[in-house]
């Protein structure tokens, strides 16, 4: 088992996928510091990290089973609404995402579709016994 960590801060990024009908709100969250333990081969590893995104990401949560993960300190986080809501909607649900974060999607409805796991810049990879931080 190995933990993935990038080396610099604010690499982090979590991305849920809130489904409701038609209608997607994107939630990132950005954080200063975060790492994942996998169980994959080593040369699996440096393999799958090679493989990076438009945005010069590692997509984690793609390429790895994640055992375990932690997050800390919480940088930014940001909604992003499909097209299909009117703006008047948009503001509404923003200003409850700004009051409740945590509740306000199940309170209005929507249910967690995806989550996806990024890491950017340079990846640092260390071995561990341990399936939990």
């Amino acid at each position: 088992m190995f933990i993935l960590e990038p080396e610099f801060q604010k690499c982090v990024l979590e991305e849920e996928i809130w489904n409701k009908d038609e209608l997607r709100i994107e939630r990132v969250t950005v954080y200063r510091f975060g790492k994942v333990i996998v169980d994959e081969e080593i040369d699996q590893i440096k393999k799958n990290l090679e493989v990076r995104n438009k945005q010069n990401r590692v997509i984690i949560s793609d390429k790895f089973e994640i055992l375990d993960k932690e997050f800390k300190d919480a940088h930014s986080d940001e909604l992003f609404f499909s097209d299909s809501f009117k703006d008047s909607e948009k503001k509404r649900l923003q200003k409850l995402f700004d009051e409740d974060p945590e509740s306000m999607f199940e309170n209005e409805g929507f249910e967690i579709y995806d989550t996806n796991v990024y890491f950017e810049d340079k990846i640092k990879i260390t071995k561990t016994d341990n399936e939990n931080f």
